[in-house]
């Protein structure tokens, strides 16, 4: 079962309430990308304005092998409109939309509305309202929360190498500023967008949830299903009360009643609570919050399985539904056909 076999296969829109205003500093745009990045769009937007990255703000991140929809801010006002009338890309697409009075940050959004084509089906469709709500693999990438568990530990020197191994173009920017400055890896991290190495800890405190949220679904379902993966996972057998559950964060309250599983978890990890006050980068601190264990699919429709024109004897489904922000299409898909999806996107 795949998903992503092309950009069109994965179609996703921000949905948002935005407040125009007649004279804002920020210039609200609405942006379609298809085969890249958030980041790499808006890098490649404040590229063509030669404005700085941090001048550019995004509510989500967006699917890199699909055609998405969502709005990104750049400050600058009337001189940003003027440089805009003249952008063009291959693979991006900008409607000028008016201004905002703030920089738009992660968070500042409602839901997303999906339009997914499943090629290459096998099992049937499994009618369900309520799925477990996971982060998926495209919150982890493949080495994302191996450096986040590192900023966590204050480990700064190996994270910046791990960056640098895996990733050469940002590694790129740390070598440069080592060059200059011998041993100086916090000032090398700091190189890159707050978004990324956010997106680092993030990953690594996601991680932990995911962990805490398997064990919750086998401790009161049995015979759960389970499935293999580069995220594996737990799907209950039926929809489930709502609940929810901590992120782990340096003030998180961990006399819950899922102490003893964050505890056993932390201690596996050879992680303290304490260390999620990064002192050296304050800005990357992970506060401790609640996320919904399980969520509903809004506005669900489902397509008759028809001839799958890409792959000869296989067939297709169109899937249409809405997620509140945060939440991942791809575990909905998951949990569906109670089955492990190929995401072509992460190949």
């Amino acid at each position: 079962m795949r998903i992503k076999t092309i950009p069109e296969d994965f179609l996703v829109e921000e949905v948002a309430n935005h407040d125009l205003i007649a004279h804002g500093e920020h210039v609200l745009i609405l942006l379609e990308k298809k085969g890249c990045t958030t980041e790499r769009a808006v890098q490649e937007l404040a590229d063509f304005l030669k404005t700085p990255r941090n001048r550019c703000g995004y509510a989500g991140t967006k699917d890199a092998l699909a055609v998405t929809r969502q709005y990104v801010s750049v400050q600058g006002g009337e001189e940003i409109e003027k440089r805009l009338e003249k952008f063009v890309s291959s693979r991006l697409k900008i409607k000028v939309l008016g201004r905002v009075p703030d920089r738009l940050r992660l968070g500042m959004l409602d839901e997303n509305k999906f339009i997914i084509i499943v090629r290459e089906l096998g099992p049937l469709l499994q009618e369900k309202t309520v799925i477990p709500n996971y982060f998926d693999e495209q919150r982890f990438s493949s080495f994302n929360t191996v450096i986040g568990k590192l900023l966590i530990q204050g480990k700064f020197d190996k994270a910046v190498e791990k960056i640098v191994e895996t990733d050469p173009e940002k590694g790129n920017h740390l070598e440069a500023h080592l060059t200059s400055k011998d041993n100086d890896y916090v000032g090398a991290l700091l190189k890159l967008p707050r978004n990324i190495l956010l997106l680092y800890v993030h990953a690594y405190q996601s991680l932990l949830w995911n962990k805490v949220l398997s064990q919750h679904i086998e401790s009161i379902i049995e015979e759960p299903t389970k499935l293999e993966g580069p995220v594996p996972i737990v799907l209950p057998t039926g929809d489930l009360p709502p609940v929810q559950l901590p992120m782990i964060g340096f003030d998180s309250d961990l006399d819950s009643p899922f102490r003893e599983r964050y505890e056993a978890i932390l201690k596996e990890e050879n992680i303290e609570q304490q260390q999620f006050v990064v002192r050296a980068i304050p800005f990357l601190t992970l506060e401790g919050t609640a996320r919904q264990a399980f969520v509903s699919l809004e506005n669900f429709s489902a397509s008759p399985r028809e001839t799958d024109e890409l792959n000869e004897g296989k067939s297709k489904q169109i899937l249409k539904f809405s997620l509140k922000k945060g939440s991942y299409a791809t575990i909905a898909v998951k949990c569906l056909y109670e089955q492990a999806i190929i995401d072509v996107g992460q190949r």
